[in-house]
């Protein structure tokens, strides 16, 4: 399951609330809803088809971890010119913390 990383940490530690969806998991706070597609462990290097992949499944970030997976630039700007922001899990929780989701930990 790509999603259960991110999914068990948002329910540990923050208070948003997720709808435990895989491989796009829906992740509801205080500023809105956001659908993150989590790349499954073969989408190592997350690139255009990546992000068509995402977008087809309806899924507005998607979101991995840099310790075993990166993210051309391709998809970056692809991602941006088709509504879907490519960004580690760092930024994704930076964002939410922006959007006002309070983490414990």
């Amino acid at each position: 399951m790509s999603t259960y990383w991110l999914r068990s940490k948002l329910e540990r530690e923050s208070d948003a609330v997720t709808d435990r969806g895989d491989p796009v998991v829906t992740i509801t706070h205080n500023a809105g809803t956001v659908r993150v597609y989590c790349p499954n462990p073969n989408e190592y290097v997350v690139d255009a088809d990546v992000v068509d992949k995402a977008a087809g499944l309806g899924a507005n970030i998607i979101a991995y971890a840099t310790t075993w997976r990166k993210a051309t630039y391709e998809a970056k700007a692809y991602g941006q010119a088709n509504g879907v922001e490519v960004i580690p899990y760092a930024g994704l929780f930076a964002m939410l913390r922006r959007r006002g989701v309070e983490f414990y930990n």
